[in-house]
C-alpha cells in the first residue's frame, strides 16, 4: 500500500475510474458522469493544492481510495481553518476485504496530517454518497470523530401532502 498527496491534474484525471465507480455506487447512480465537471474540480484543486486536496491510496500502482477535500474558514466566520471532506471512497473490491480497513485508516490519517499542516483545527466530514452509512458511521465513531449534525435526504417533491 501506498498513500500519498497528488496535487497535478493529470495525476488527478488519473482517478477518474475510481471517480466513476464512486458515482456509479452511490445514491447518485442515476445521474451521467461528467468529465468535464472532473476536469474542473481537478483545475481548481492543481491550482490552489494549499487549499484542495485529493489524497490517494495505491495497491500496486493502481489508485483503490481517495479522499477529497478543502480547508477553509467557516462560511460566516473568520480566524478558523476547518477542512472539509467531500469524498472518502474505497473501492469495493477493497472495502470488502482485509484490506479495506488499512485503506480507510491510511486515508483518513492523511486527512488529519493534511489538515494539521495547514492549521486547520477541525476535521468535517460530509459523506452523502449512501454507501454503506451505517459501517462509516461506525469506523468514523471509533476513530473519535463526533457526529456535529446529519444530512437529510428527500426525493419526494409533493409539498401539498406534508403537514407544516
Amino acid at each position: 500500500m501506498k498513500f500519498e498527496v497528488i496535487a497535478d491534474e493529470t495525476s488527478i484525471m488519473a482517478l477518474e475510474p475510481l471517480v466513476q465507480a464512486l458515482l456509479a455506487e452511490s445514491r447518485f447512480a442515476k445521474a451521467a458522469y461528467s468529465r468535464d465537471k472532473f476536469l474542473k474540480i481537478a483545475k481548481k484543486a492543481a491550482a490552489d493544492s494549499a487549499r484542495h486536496g485529493f489524497l490517494v491510496a495505491y495497491q500496486n500502482d493502481v489508485p483503490v481510495g481517495f479522499v477529497y477535500c478543502g480547508i477553509g474558514e467557516p462560511l460566516i466566520g473568520t480566524g478558523l481553518l476547518v477542512t472539509n471532506v467531500h469524498v472518502l471512497f474505497v473501492c469495493k473490491r477493497v472495502r470488502s476485504s482485509l484490506l479495506g480497513g488499512k485503506v480507510a485508516n491510511g486515508l483518513l490519517n492523511g486527512i488529519l496530517h493534511w489538515n494539521k499542516a495547514r492549521n486547520g483545527e477541525e476535521v468535517l466530514i460530509h459523506l452523502t454518497s449512501g454507501i454503506r452509512p451505517q459501517d462509516t458511521h461506525r469506523f468514523l465513531k471509533r476513530r473519535r470523530f463526533d457526529v456535529v449534525g446529519g444530512s437529510y435526504a428527500n426525493r419526494d417533491m409533493d409539498i401539498g401532502a406534508r403537514a407544516i
